[in-house]
């Protein structure tokens, strides 16, 4: 049995995760300077993976801050009469 390979993509994307939930309720600065060395080497884990630049990679990441949720999104809502409303999920 030959084992698989990890899920580096994943890896980076649960350290970014996890550095992000870390910067926003670290208690002292001295956890807020280690959770961002860990996003800083989640970004460069990314750019290798991608070959994406870290810097494009931080500003895509840079309005992402607190704890980090499942994001929304509504493309587009129907109404039919003025009592119904089409949902699609």
């Amino acid at each position: 049995m030959t084992p698989s390979a990890p899920d580096w993509l994943g890896i980076a994307q649960r350290l970014q995760a996890l550095a992000q939930a870390g910067l926003a309720y670290a208690p002292n600065a001295f956890d807020a300077e280690r959770y961002a060395e860990v996003q800083a080497l989640s970004l460069q884990l990314m750019a290798g993976l991608t070959g994406e630049p870290v810097a494009q990679l931080q500003t895509l990441f840079a309005g992402e801050t607190g704890y980090p949720t499942p994001k929304v999104d509504i493309r587009a809502v129907l109404f039919r009469g003025r009592d119904e409303i089409l949902l699609v999920q």
